[in-house]
């Protein structure tokens, strides 16, 4: 069983790296497949605006790591924020169902008429 842990959370780990290899990268292949387009059919008028265009999806590759890098270390901190206030919640209900469900006010009561009866 731990080892398929580990092969899921490597696969897990496999996939999110190529969605966000994809996110990344993806934009800058579009505009640069375009200005490679436009070099190569010696378009040069099209060629110069798409080079801004190249550059700044090259400035969002940057960009959108370190976003997502961010990202991910505070919802990673507020996840475990939430799962503890979740447990604590549970374990507090717990202790309710367990007070209510045990019968202990009407025991309570019925040792101490016991006790004032004598």
């Amino acid at each position: 069983m731990a080892s398929g842990d580990k092969s899921s959370s490597s696969e897990q780990r496999w996939v999110e790296q190529a969605l966000g290899a994809f996110v990344r990268w993806a934009p800058l292949g579009g505009s640069g497949g375009a200005f490679v387009h436009f070099l190569w059919q010696q378009e040069w008028g099209m060629s110069i605006v798409m080079f801004p265009v190249t550059a700044v999806t090259g400035i969002w590759a940057a960009y959108i790591e370190s976003f997502l890098a961010r990202l991910r270390e505070r919802f990673s901190e507020r996840g475990s924020k939430d799962a503890d206030a979740l447990v604590d919640g549970l374990d507090r209900l717990d202790q309710v169902f367990r007070w209510q469900l045990s019968g202990f006010d009407g025991k309570y009561l019925k040792r101490m008429k016991a006790a004032c009866l004598y």
